[in-house]
């Protein structure tokens, strides 16, 4: 993974800011309406073929909630292999 690059945001923003090869790892909404509702326009934009919101490559949404209370951070400082391996566990 040491071609992919981290981009850490306290909000969401639009994916296509991002750009290729890039990761977005955000916070601050507490798997609320709103964190739901981004994740099923990325997952829109992905099924549409728009590769701003995912990895050409792999086909894997480069968006992660990082959120202390989701399950797989656990208040706990994570390296960012295990926030990708635990946002493929929860979907």
């Amino acid at each position: 993974m040491s071609e992919d690059k981290a981009v850490e945001l306290g909000y969401v923003i639009d994916p296509a800011f991002q750009g290729r090869g890039k990761i977005l790892l955000y916070g601050h909404t507490h798997e609320s309406k709103e964190d739901k509702f981004y994740q099923s326009c990325l997952r829109q934009m992905q099924e549409n073929d728009c590769r701003h919101a995912y990895d050409a490559c792999d086909g894997k949404i480069r968006a992660c909630n990082v959120g202390c209370m989701l399950s797989y951070m656990n208040y706990t400082p994570r390296t960012l292999e295990e926030i990708l391996v635990g946002v493929e566990v929860k979907e």
